[in-house]
Protein backbone atom coordinates (compact mmCIF):
# COMPACT_ATOMS: atom_id res chain seq x y z
CA UNK A 1 0.00 0.00 0.00
CA UNK A 2 1.49 3.32 -1.01
CA UNK A 3 1.45 6.36 1.22
CA UNK A 4 -1.30 8.89 0.50
CA UNK A 5 -0.25 12.28 -0.80
CA UNK A 6 -0.45 15.28 1.49
CA UNK A 7 -3.06 16.90 -0.77
CA UNK A 8 -5.33 13.86 -0.61
CA UNK A 9 -5.03 13.90 3.19
CA UNK A 10 -6.09 17.53 3.32
CA UNK A 11 -9.17 16.84 1.22
CA UNK A 12 -10.32 13.56 2.72
CA UNK A 13 -10.62 11.93 6.14
CA UNK A 14 -11.97 14.98 7.98
CA UNK A 15 -12.96 14.27 11.55
CA UNK A 16 -13.16 17.42 13.64
CA UNK A 17 -14.05 16.54 17.20
CA UNK A 18 -15.46 18.91 19.80
CA UNK A 19 -12.07 19.24 21.51
CA UNK A 20 -10.80 20.97 18.35
CA UNK A 21 -13.93 22.61 17.00
CA UNK A 22 -15.24 24.27 20.17
CA UNK A 23 -12.03 26.08 21.22
CA UNK A 24 -11.23 27.12 17.64
CA UNK A 25 -14.73 28.43 17.05
CA UNK A 26 -14.79 30.18 20.43
CA UNK A 27 -11.43 31.85 19.73
CA UNK A 28 -12.59 32.99 16.29
CA UNK A 29 -15.90 34.37 17.59
CA UNK A 30 -14.27 36.16 20.53
CA UNK A 31 -11.62 37.66 18.27
CA UNK A 32 -14.21 38.89 15.76
CA UNK A 33 -16.34 40.34 18.57
CA UNK A 34 -13.23 42.11 19.84
CA UNK A 35 -12.58 43.55 16.38
CA UNK A 36 -16.14 44.82 16.27
CA UNK A 37 -16.04 46.22 19.79
CA UNK A 38 -12.62 47.87 19.46
CA UNK A 39 -14.32 50.61 17.48
CA UNK A 40 -11.26 52.07 15.79
CA UNK A 41 -9.79 50.70 12.64
CA UNK A 42 -8.29 47.27 13.15
CA UNK A 43 -6.05 46.12 10.27
CA UNK A 44 -7.63 43.38 8.19
CA UNK A 45 -4.24 41.68 7.83
CA UNK A 46 -4.23 41.00 11.58
CA UNK A 47 -7.67 39.43 11.47
CA UNK A 48 -6.71 37.33 8.45
CA UNK A 49 -3.50 36.25 10.16
CA UNK A 50 -5.28 35.22 13.36
CA UNK A 51 -7.99 33.27 11.54
CA UNK A 52 -5.42 31.60 9.27
CA UNK A 53 -3.48 30.48 12.35
CA UNK A 54 -6.64 28.96 13.80
CA UNK A 55 -7.31 27.27 10.46
CA UNK A 56 -3.82 25.72 10.58
CA UNK A 57 -4.63 24.21 13.96
CA UNK A 58 -7.96 22.85 12.70
CA UNK A 59 -6.31 21.37 9.59
CA UNK A 60 -3.53 19.78 11.64
CA UNK A 61 -5.92 18.25 14.17
CA UNK A 62 -9.07 17.61 12.15
CA UNK A 63 -8.03 16.56 8.65
CA UNK A 64 -6.48 13.39 7.34
CA UNK A 65 -3.15 14.63 8.66
CA UNK A 66 -4.33 13.68 12.14
CA UNK A 67 -5.71 10.36 10.90
CA UNK A 68 -2.30 9.27 9.55
CA UNK A 69 0.07 11.00 11.96
CA UNK A 70 0.73 7.81 13.92
CA UNK A 71 1.32 5.72 10.78
CA UNK A 72 3.61 7.90 8.66
CA UNK A 73 6.53 9.85 10.04
CA UNK A 74 6.38 12.38 7.20
CA UNK A 75 2.73 13.21 7.97
CA UNK A 76 3.55 13.37 11.68
CA UNK A 77 6.29 15.90 10.94
CA UNK A 78 3.92 17.97 8.73
CA UNK A 79 1.57 18.07 11.69
CA UNK A 80 4.41 19.29 13.91
CA UNK A 81 5.31 21.97 11.37
CA UNK A 82 1.73 23.24 11.29
CA UNK A 83 1.25 23.18 15.06
CA UNK A 84 4.64 24.47 16.17
CA UNK A 85 6.06 26.60 13.36
CA UNK A 86 3.09 27.88 11.35
CA UNK A 87 0.06 28.39 13.59
CA UNK A 88 1.66 30.23 16.57
CA UNK A 89 3.32 33.03 14.54
CA UNK A 90 0.13 33.55 12.55
CA UNK A 91 -2.02 33.72 15.68
CA UNK A 92 0.43 36.08 17.38
CA UNK A 93 0.64 38.29 14.27
CA UNK A 94 -3.08 38.88 14.84
CA UNK A 95 -2.11 40.72 18.05
CA UNK A 96 -4.88 39.23 20.24
CA UNK A 97 -3.55 40.85 23.44
CA UNK A 98 -3.60 44.34 21.92
CA UNK A 99 -7.10 43.70 20.60
CA UNK A 100 -8.18 42.58 24.07
CA UNK A 101 -6.85 45.80 25.60
CA UNK A 102 -8.64 47.91 23.00
CA UNK A 103 -11.92 46.01 23.25
CA UNK A 104 -12.25 45.97 27.04
CA UNK A 105 -13.57 49.02 28.86
CA UNK A 106 -10.93 51.17 30.60
CA UNK A 107 -10.13 50.46 34.25
CA UNK A 108 -11.54 52.85 36.79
Amino acid sequence: MSAPSLLSLLVSHWSIGPTVAVPALAAAVLYLLGVRRAGDRWPARRTISFLTGLACVVVALGSGIDAYDDQLLSIHMWQHMLLLLTAPPLVLAGRPAILLLRALPPRR
